[in-house]
């Protein structure tokens, strides 16, 4: 029992809290976005009047990223649709796939300013893989957005 004591404790203290991960990749022709956020964090957030996170947590708040996360790619923008979402080790993870398709990439933009207003200290973990872009970036309130060209 002291045991298990010690492991919930150790755990709680690796908990990161009020970090969202994004992981931008190219699959098939077209930009795939997978986050992963705290689930608990998630479902206490009020973020609009029509949708309960209580209840529908994943379509609620890939809504909300979808509105307040903005990704162009050559200069074009991009539209993102929800494909999967599931729950795993009290982390959502969310995967939306671009509307439009993409050969190459030669240029990124990307403008977060996710849950910055439900948490002052929030920070979104950028993580680009493309065969071009690859690298990770910590945006804040102050330093929401990212610019590489290639």
């Amino acid at each position: 029992m002291a045991v298990l004591s010690l492991i919930a404790c150790m755990v709680s203290l690796l908990h990161v809290g009020q970090l969202a991960e994004y992981t931008y990749s190219l699959v098939n022709d077209k930009v795939e976005l997978e986050i992963t956020l705290e689930y608990s964090e998630m479902r206490s957030l009020h973020l609009n009047d029509s949708c309960d996170a209580n209840k529908m947590t994943a379509l609620c708040v890939s809504n909300y990223i979808v509105e307040n996360s903005k990704l162009n790619v050559n200069t074009e923008a991009v539209s993102f649709e929800l494909v999967n979402s599931y729950v795993v080790n009290d982390h959502l993870v969310i995967v939306l796939n671009s509307v439009e398709t993409f050969e190459s990439i030669n240029s990124i933009k990307i403008s977060q300013t996710t849950f910055y207003e439900f948490f002052e200290n929030y920070r979104n973990r950028v993580i680009l893989d493309f065969e071009r872009f690859k690298g990770t970036y910590m945006l804040t309130k102050n330093r929401n957005s990212l610019e590489l060209i290639e």
